[in-house]
């Protein structure tokens, strides 16, 4: 089959595993069977067929997508999300500012130094989902796969991605595992292992009802932070917009995405103009997006996903001025929390990014790492020492927000 759409079906054996893997690559969602479906975690929102076709509709410039179908013999196994992007250094890199957000290529940005930029350029294969932290590039059927065989499944797709690409004339250089925490670690087999900067997740306990119960559980130092940055912020007024009102201040908010992006670093992929509006027309229940207004101006919003028991923390933008002026970020953040509070979650991800003051309001750091791996063995040596820079992380000290036990 020559349709650019067909998918590629390749049989692998992989290491001692009892199992004849194939793999069935698909460019688009609207061509990937119903397997997909089938197989697809139901408590992960970012690998199910409405997420990825919103993505897939509004993707960020020059990115292309497959999706693999692991199968052994007749039996669907699981599935593996995948990105193509043609990374440049160079095109990238930002002036930093203290308060960044954006997605994992944001954060290594700012170790790059600009003589290694220029140098820096590779087509590159992704497992996984840039514009996300966490562990959303692929799921297996737990009572199938074991914890044990799912590092060389993963690197079996990553290798019939590549070979589906290659058929269409774009050949990656790097492969890039992202996003495992540290009990689902890759052995290395030939990849080199890195972090960047740990994702911020913040633990809700049951016992905690409302706003008031955590804030109960402050110490008095940060009681009363939390209530100066209120105070700073009376004159804010906050809206869940509809998806419409998403659609009608989409230039505004995507104005205020950039202008937050552009302080980042490193930002490597820039969230389509229509990706939010689409994301909330495509899933209004599970996408909220609340407006920040002062005289019915809008300075700024927050995207939240609620997918299963977590609370996503998406893309943000907001006024620099405002935000100096009446603390928005820390109002932002405060907010995030009382809705994950008040709609019974258990954690809130917050990614990546300015580590301190998700720290400060109660974020715990998750370490999670990495995989790079280039197809030229000399460049995949080289690469190992260019990680060197990219794993200095950005000091930050940890707080400690709550009452002693």
């Amino acid at each position: 089959m020559t349709d650019i759409c067909a998918p590629t079906k390749q049989a692998i054996n992989l290491g001692n595993m009892p199992k004849k893997l194939r793999f069935e690559v698909f460019d688009s969602m609207s061509n990937t069977p119903s397997a997909w479906d089938l197989a697809a975690p139901t408590d992960n929102i970012f690998l199910q067929r409405t997420y990825l076709t919103s993505l897939e509709e509004t993707p960020p410039q020059g990115m292309q997508f497959c999706y693999t179908v692991v199968y052994d013999g007749l039996q669907v196994l699981g599935v593996v999300y995948g990105q193509l992007k043609l990374f440049r250094a160079s095109d990238s890199l930002q002036p930093i500012e203290h308060e960044k957000q954006g997605c994992f290529f944001d954060v290594i940005g700012q170790y790059l130094k600009g003589a290694l930029a220029n140098l820096v350029e590779f087509e590159t294969l992704i497992c996984g989902n840039l514009l996300l932290t966490g562990e959303h590039g692929y799921y297996f059927n737990p009572t199938l796969v074991s914890k044990n065989e799912i590092d060389e499944i993963v690197i079996g797709a990553a290798k019939a991605k590549a070979a589906f690409w290659e058929k269409q004339g774009r050949k990656a250089s790097v492969t890039l595992i992202k996003d495992f925490y540290a009990q689902q670690k890759l052995p290395q087999n030939g990849f080199t292992e890195f972090s960047i900067q740990p994702s911020m997740v913040m633990d809700l306990p049951d016992t905690w009802d409302s706003f008031e119960d955590y804030m109960l559980a402050l110490s008095s130092k940060y009681r009363v932070r939390t209530r100066r940055a209120f105070k700073k912020g009376a004159a804010l007024h906050r809206k869940q917009l509809t998806a419409q009102e998403v659609k009608s201040l989409a230039p505004k908010m995507y104005e205020y995405y950039l202008s937050v992006a552009e302080n980042a670093g490193f930002n490597v992929v820039d969230m389509h103009q229509n990706y939010l509006p689409q994301l909330k027309a495509n899933l209004p229940e599970q996408v909220h997006i609340c407006g920040y207004f002062l005289e019915e101006v809008l300075v700024g919003y927050t995207t939240l996903i609620q997918n299963g028991n977590e609370l996503e923390a998406h893309f943000l933008g907001y006024d620099k001025k405002v935000n100096h002026d009446c603390q928005l970020y820390h109002n932002m953040l405060l907010d995030m929390l009382r809705f994950g509070i008040e709609h019974r979650h258990k954690n809130i991800v917050f990614a990546r990014t300015a580590l301190e003051i998700k720290s400060s309001i109660g974020a715990q750091a998750n370490e999670m790492y990495c995989y790079f791996k280039h197809r030229n063995h000399v460049s995949n040596k080289l690469l190992k020492h260019t990680l060197d820079i990219l794993e200095q992380k950005e000091p930050f000290t940890p707080r400690h927000p709550f009452k002693e036990e």
